[in-house]
């Protein structure tokens, strides 16, 4: 790595971080920090300089949460912006690993495409290289769409990555057991038509708990043992450059043809298969990742992850986001007490979304538990929100200072009696709509990041509101 290519790198950095800082909206701030680091990244590797991708992370993070700031946005916006930051590094992992794989150089480019070009140039100049063991086929030919197929209808992806996530004793075995015991039986799970295979279950984490629970739980449904899935106990490392899932694959291959297809492998819990991998670390994320693939494909089958949430708890998995940002279904597994909630938290080929009550319910005096319907896979039903006008407008009339930062504005409206109802989201948005629609129609004013009343409007809330609150005056 020379001066040259460092200063080289440092410069693309610096372009990168001023086009971030143009982009017009939240939304289109995170599409371009994804394009940026995914651009970034391979710019890195290709001039053989790993380390300098942290500075990505750190610069293209910084400068997007003060445009987010600047713009309103939520810490909720600043978690999409590191995911799609993560997933834009990830893939330039997976681009430079594709082309060293296929030995075929870009036309002339030392820098790797944009995303949106990265399929068709793939499939113009790198897959000829390895004729026989990839398959094109061009949009224009006429194809007809491909079908998302599913293996427990809507919910559970058909030869897709699943991660399966929740706080440590929450239950996410029983639901993951659940799941294996339907699939294996071709009985329906959560309410939901399931498509029947083999399954097997990789108890990495526990796995006399989990003999022990599947047991049950079969004995409990009348399931006999040559018809239950297969357990897999003992060691087993995902991590980059591991020959377990080679191994594994080869082992499938030789179960008996008498046994159904492999449709589902459940590998519980994913912190347990890491091997010396850093689970913080978006690159050694997508290592094991792309090891899952490459299981899912060689088999044809759906690879279900189980993890632990982060310190945040209700709201990500633990570890690099690169994690969630590659998997094709996230399903959050919350609750108290027996009572659980399954809610699919992204579906990449489907509807999201969509939440699921059950009971954890004690069996065989209470050895173990299964999962039992409360209910239907529904979508969380759409709150209205209160007029924000007169809070909006109150909020700056009562303040004691002429103007309000408008993120000062929007944390005062969130924290508001009236919000502590409504789901922090929706409040957000609504802010955020309503907020410009004032300023569309010259109620209210902004000033750099500062939103003020017009004088005159602010008088007339003022004395609005003393009439409001003054009791009449007593009869002379």
């Amino acid at each position: 790595m020379t001066d040259v290519d460092r200063e080289i790198l440092r410069d693309h950095l610096e372009t990168s971080c001023h086009r971030i800082q143009r982009q017009p909206s939240g939304t289109d701030l995170v599409a371009a920090a994804y394009s940026e680091a995914y651009y970034l990244t391979g710019c890195a590797l290709e001039r053989g300089d790993p380390d300098f991708i942290r500075s990505v992370r750190y610069e293209l993070t910084e400068h997007g949460r003060l445009m987010i700031d600047a713009f309103g946005g939520s810490s909720d916006d600043e978690e999409r912006l590191e995911d799609q930051i993560e997933a834009g590094i990830a893939n330039a992992h997976h681009w430079v690993e594709f082309k060293q794989l296929t030995k075929e150089d870009w036309d002339a480019q030392t820098c790797p495409p944009d995303p949106e070009d990265q399929l068709a140039a793939s499939a113009v100049h790198s897959l000829k290289a390895k004729s026989g063991r990839f398959t094109m086929a061009q949009a224009s030919n006429a194809l007809p769409k491909a079908e998302q197929k599913w293996l427990a209808d809507g919910i559970i992806p058909d030869q897709g990555t699943v991660l399966l996530y929740g706080e440590s004793g929450i239950g996410k075995s029983f639901v993951a057991l659940a799941l294996a015991n339907a699939v294996q039986t071709g009985t329906s799970w959560a309410g939901r038509k399931v498509e029947r295979g083999t399954v097997l279950y990789l108890a990495a984490e526990d796995p006399n708990g989990i003999l022990n629970r599947m047991r049950s739980s079969m004995e409990h449904l009348g399931i006999p043992n040559e018809d239950g899935p297969q357990l897999v106990s003992g060691s087993f490392d995902l991590s980059r450059n591991s020959k377990d899932p080679a191994d594994l694959i080869e082992v499938v291959s030789q179960l008996p043809k008498t046994l159904p297809p492999v449709r589902l492998i459940i590998i519980d819990t994913l912190q347990m298969v890491l091997g010396e991998a850093d689970e913080n670390s978006a690159t050694e994320a997508s290592a094991v990742i792309r090891n899952c693939h490459m299981i899912q494909n060689a088999l044809g089958c759906t690879v279900m992850l189980v993890h632990h949430s982060g310190k945040d708890g209700a709201k990500k998995a633990r570890g690099s986001s690169a994690f969630m940002a590659a998997s094709d279904t996230i399903i959050h597994v919350t609750g108290t007490g027996d009572q659980k909630t399954i809610k699919v938290t992204k579906q990449k080929n489907g509807a999201g979304g969509l939440k699921y009550m059950g009971q954890l319910v004690p069996i065989l005096d209470d050895e173990s538990c299964i999962l039992e319907a409360n209910g239907e896979w529904s979508t969380e039903p759409a709150r209205s929100a209160p007029t924000m006008k007169s809070h909006i407008v109150e909020l700056l009339a009562n303040s004691p200072v002429k103007a309000i930062e408008r993120h000062d504005l929007r944390n005062q409206y969130l924290n508001l009696p009236q919000m502590k109802d409504l789901n922090r989201e929706t409040s957000r948005k609504s802010f955020l709509r309503e907020i410009d629609k004032l300023l569309r129609q010259g109620v209210i004013q902004q000033e750099g990041n500062s939103i003020r009343l017009p004088s005159a409007t602010a008088t007339l809330v003022r004395a609005a509101t003393v009439e409001h609150v003054q009791p009449s005056s007593p009869p002379h």
